[in-house]
């Protein structure tokens, strides 16, 4: 055997088929007369891959064949047809199903357009249909009788492309100041969904629309969803100040947060996470440590896979951590930046005591076995540019492993930390924000008048920061 099948995984002991099931295909899709929203995992009950095997024979063609049941309910999608082509396609259901009895009712030509094409119309291709209904009507009754259409073809209006536009824009210095990294993904996108060489000034709220319901059903975070989105319309507020255009059709457009991005782990998972053994498991030092650093400390994980072993100062009357984002030589903190350090804001910037149960369960021996290594832990940059958080695939296959969920990641530790934090009574919310590097709100002041806060302080205040887990509470 050459290793497991396509979509046998291994998770702890047992093997599982796991499959993505295709966006497109989720809404129709069901397993056991249940809808399946993103993962399908089945558990074989098998820790042999030999019999797990077995159990995939059986499982596959099933689930094949409810993907193709999916399948067969799910019409074409139609986005683009030429100005003559929905001009043919409008007279035809005119003559054939009359004109709507509501005027301005747009639903009754687009209903059926589609089911005279037995296809679903993009978006984009509904709003080129609601523009024309008008025009349609009156060729109809102009030529009743006759079995060709008016050409209802626009002339190409005095507009330079989109492409054109979006080159003028980012060679505008002024303008591509405003954009922050990522602009490029965004614009690609867009390009590729409305057309580069579309006229700049027959861009619709309609195409907007459509752009932004792509990004939903691509699955974006909010997050993502909405920088993407915020990059368009700085292109059409810098366009109406170029007078390209005179409206902006891609404003609110941005989805609401609900928050299921930022989800902590309750009791009975934090206790499955970091059992009475886990001192005892054979992880790596990252594993081991940086699960416990994030969960005790509230950082970010780009904050604790980047710190140096240098940020760790245990002799100290109060042992504690340096979150930075500069160089150390000789031992002192210099104004050079360092090249593969960031912080996410001022308020970041910060030093904060060591949480006295990370102490009880050893990390400064850990500090002190580190000592001949620049890293505290021996992890490899991600992809973007001083990021170190972003390629941390075992912490979702390894360490939750069958405990994870598409709503629990890294960051779940941090959002677990901040519940903690608001559980203390007495405490300053100053003293709160400084341990976990949240902006009071005063960045002017942050920025000129960094002050920290004594550490003998702050101690108390990071010490009533518990979780009912027995790792932790033992003597």
């Amino acid at each position: 055997m050459n290793g497991p099948p396509r979509y046998l995984t291994q998770i702890r002991t047992y093997w599982y088929y796991e499959r993505e099931i295709p966006a497109k295909l989720r809404p129709h899709f069901l397993w056991e007369g249940k809808p399946v929203t993103r993962r399908l995992r089945i558990k074989t009950g098998e820790e042999d891959l030999g019999r797990a095997t077995l159990k995939y024979a059986q499982i596959h063609p099933a689930v094949e064949s409810a993907l193709a049941v999916a399948a067969g309910q799910i019409r074409p999608v139609i986005h683009d047809q030429t100005d003559q082509e929905i001009a043919e396609t409008l007279l035809l259901i005119i003559r054939k199903f009359g004109p709507s009895s509501k005027i301005g009712d747009d639903s009754h030509y687009i209903a059926n357009a589609e089911r005279e094409l037995q296809a679903d119309l993009a978006e984009p291709l509904k709003g080129k249909y609601r523009g024309m209904i008008a025009t349609a009507l009156m060729s109809s009754i102009a030529a009743p009788a006759s079995n060709s259409p008016a050409v209802l073809v626009k002339t190409p209006p005095d507009s330079p492309t989109l492409k054109k536009v979006m080159e003028r824009f980012l060679a505008d210095p002024k303008a591509a100041k405003s954009l922050a990294s990522g602009s490029k993904s965004a614009f690609d996108l867009f390009k590729q969904f409305v057309g580069e060489d579309t006229p700049f000034n027959q861009i619709t709220r309609v195409d907007c629309r459509g752009y932004q319901q792509l990004l939903i059903e691509e699955e974006y975070k909010a997050s993502t969803l909405n920088s993407y989105l915020n990059k368009i319309g700085h292109l059409f507020t810098w366009s109406i100040a170029e007078q390209i255009i005179t409206s902006h059709p891609a404003l609110n457009l941005k989805v609401k947060d609900d928050g299921s991005e930022k989800t902590g782990f309750t009791d009975e998972e934090l206790e499955k996470l970091f059992p009475p053994d886990y001192m005892k498991k054979t992880y790596d030092e990252e594993r081991f440590w940086l699960p416990l650093v994030m969960v005790l400390q509230g950082c970010r994980p780009n904050e604790a896979a980047q710190l140096h072993i240098h940020d760790i100062i245990i002799n100290h009357d109060i042992p504690h951590i340096f979150f930075h984002k500069c160089i150390i030589e000789n031992g002192l903190v210099t104004k050079k930046l360092h090249p593969m350090k960031t912080i996410k804001e001022n308020a970041s910037n910060r030093r904060v005591p060591i949480h006295p149960v990370l102490i009880k369960l050893g990390f400064l021996d850990f500090v002190k076995s580190r000592k001949n290594y620049d890293q505290l832990f021996n992890l490899n940059r991600a992809s973007k540019p001083r990021h170190w958080d972003n390629n941390y695939q075992w912490f979702h296959d390894k360490f939750l492993g069958e405990n994870r969920s598409e709503d629990k990641t890294m960051h779940g530790l941090r959002y677990t930390w901040k519940a903690a934090s608001q559980s203390i009574r007495g405490e300053s919310p100053k003293h709160i924000s400084e341990l976990a590097g949240w902006s009071t709100g005063n960045t002017a002041e942050e920025k000129t008048y960094r002050t920290f806060t004594d550490l003998d302080i702050l101690l108390p205040v990071l010490s009533k920061i518990s979780y009912k887990l027995r790792l932790f509470n033992r003597p």
